[in-house]
């Protein structure tokens, strides 16, 4: 049995070989709700994988509020290396992961509020999003981070892609000052 196994949903994480039977299957989460967002690749053949947390327990420590990002680190057999959740006080949803030039991490999110890794939050409104930009080193450690809007909602739908030297976040948003 799993550890971290949860009627309110948990990560579940598998990998298929090139006949497409399962190699292997884990299961990471707490008792509340996780859920998978995005995975990449990394230098060694393991995997950073993207979700969305609201559990303090079993596989998830650190969180902030309500919801975080939380990134999960294991190797190519699945095996946790370490776990983070990057957030605040208030509701985070991620949206996307990509390794980044120094093998560390950009993770596109969103927040409706400020506080702990979270710097600004545009609205007044708990009801509308910024977004949410984490830079980690190569085991999770925040570099910097940066809310990105106006105060509208900003979508929490979309990419973070690594270019040219620079990040690009593709999404859509309805707000027209500050950021956007």
């Amino acid at each position: 049995e799993a550890t971290g196994a949860s009627p309110q949903g948990n990560v579940l994480i598998g990998k298929l070989d090139s006949n497409m039977q399962i190699s292997w299957v884990k299961i990471y989460g707490g008792t509340q709700y996780d859920c998978g967002i995005g995975a990449v690749q990394t230098p060694d053949g393991g995997y950073a994988v993207l979700a969305n947390t609201e559990s303090g327990d079993r596989d998830v420590s650190g969180n902030h509020g309500t919801g975080d990002l939380w990134v999960i680190r294991i190797d190519n057999l699945g095996n946790l290396l370490w776990q983070k959740c990057y957030g605040s006080v208030y509701d985070e949803q991620a949206i996307s992961i990509a390794l980044a030039p120094d093998n560390g991490f950009i993770i596109l999110g969103v927040s409706n509020g400020a506080g702990d890794d979270v710097p600004t939050h545009y609205s007044g409104s708990m009801f509308d999003y910024d977004w949410f930009v984490v830079k980690t080193d190569s085991i999770g450690t925040k570099q910097w981070t940066k809310s990105i809007g106006g105060t509208n909602d900003e979508n929490p739908y979309g990419s973070i892609l690594v270019a040219d030297n620079g990040y690009y976040l593709v999404s859509s948003s309805a707000s027209t000052n500050y950021d956007c």
